[in-house]
């Protein structure tokens, strides 16, 4: 695993969690990689681990920032420079021929041992598609050739052939790709580890990596949940299952008495992120009922809060979106349009209905100041 002090609480969970329900006959060596780990955090990873009934260790790899100082992290993304730790597991770990990775924001309910024990021989790593797999595949298919087999994977939760790795000189070939295309990541080490290990890859069950969203549905028997949008347990309050499954293994840490404040605190965020959104969307009926109006982005977002609405409710004249099998198709009762037809629909107002990513709004700004319409920003907040 990796983490800062940042993740500390949340890295205590996903611990916690995989000795609950790992096989009574396992005993559990976790490796724990930070660059600015408190003493004081550690102290008390090492009281969760001790708080839980199992057979576990725990230690802490210190790792030198300075040794990913090229390795490029957006802003805007919920990423630190830890997540670029786990492309030199090969030798912060020389001793170990296989190791289990997860990322600190997953929540394991099922028998790890499981995964652990899979036969991975000749090949890299063992993992799950990433959800809307072949849209990143399409991005990056102008740097790395790909064959028709492969499937952009997500990282969060890998078991690997470190052997291989070493073998192969996987390593060198990380660096060298963020030395040559770094300027063109969108997620960080996950690109890389995308476009070095393309083959030689064994695909899992979803179950072992149920990447939520916040919304959407994940298999029932999912044995490891992972929380892959900036929407996570500790930041928004959702009446969930998989949310209540992080706070169930919390209570088992050394950071148990912070729960009460925290859910109060998100409780309330939530109450007037949604009083923002009614009132923005109340300004339409008010002020822009005259107008041409378009919400940019029809996301699962946009869906969601208009959904809590009786149908035409309120007055948007149509989507604009830039996913290409979407466009022409109905959402939320309206048209959804191509972002080159923007001039011909003349409109007056632009909404972004894509919230809390600057460098997207930037793009959608750029494009919209051509059509003469006002853009608008800020206009819905998430619920956090």
């Amino acid at each position: 695993m990796a983490c800062d002090d940042n993740y500390a609480m949340h890295c205590a969970v996903t611990i916690a969690s995989v000795v609950e329900n790992v096989s009574k006959n396992c005993f559990l060596h976790f490796y724990v990689m930070s660059s600015s780990l408190s003493l004081k955090n550690k102290k008390r990873l090492e009281k969760s681990l001790s708080r839980a009934a199992g057979e576990a260790d725990i230690r802490f790899v210190d790792v030198k920032k300075n040794m990913f100082s090229n390795c490029p992290v957006r802003s805007d993304f919920h990423l630190t420079v830890e997540t670029y730790f786990r492309l030199k597991m090969a030798s912060f770990f020389s001793e170990l021929d296989k190791i289990l990775y997860l990322d600190s924001d997953v929540v394991v309910s099922g028998d790890i041992s499981e995964l652990w024990n899979m036969n991975i021989d000749g090949a890299y790593l063992a993992c799950v598609p990433n959800l809307y797999s072949n849209r990143y595949k399409k991005i990056f298919s102008e740097y790395v050739q790909f064959d028709e087999t492969f499937q952009y994977y997500n990282a969060g939760v890998m078991l690997v052939n470190l052997a291989k790795w070493r073998e192969d000189s996987i390593e060198s070939a990380f660096f060298e790709y963020i030395q040559n295309y770094g300027d063109t990541l969108l997620y960080a080490d996950q690109d890389v580890l995308n476009c070095v290990i393309n083959r030689n890859i064994i695909y899992l069950e979803d179950i072992w990596n149920a990447q939520f969203l916040g919304y959407n549905t994940i298999p029932d028997n999912a044995k490891v949940i992972h929380f892959i949008s900036g929407s996570k347990p500790w930041n928004t309050y959702l009446n969930v299952p998989e949310y209540r499954l992080y706070y169930k293994y919390l209570k088992k840490t050394d950071w148990r008495p912070v729960i009460p404040c925290m859910k109060l605190k998100l409780f309330v965020k939530s109450r007037l992120s949604s009083l923002h959104n009614l009132a923005s969307l109340m300004k339409i009926n008010l002020f822009y009922s005259q107008k041409r109006f378009f919400v940019w982005g029809a996301s699962s977002f946009m869906e969601k809060l208009l959904s809590e609405y009786p149908a035409g409710f309120f007055k948007i004249d149509g989507f604009i979106d830039s996913d290409e099998q979407r466009q022409g198709k109905l959402f939320c009762g309206c048209k959804i349009y191509s972002p080159d037809e923007i001039s011909g629909l003349h409109p007056d107002i632009v909404v972004s209905g894509v919230v809390n990513n600057p460098n997207v709004e930037n793009i959608i700004e750029s494009t919209v100041k051509n059509s003469g319409a006002s853009l608008i920003k800020g206009f819905f907040v998430k619920q956090r």
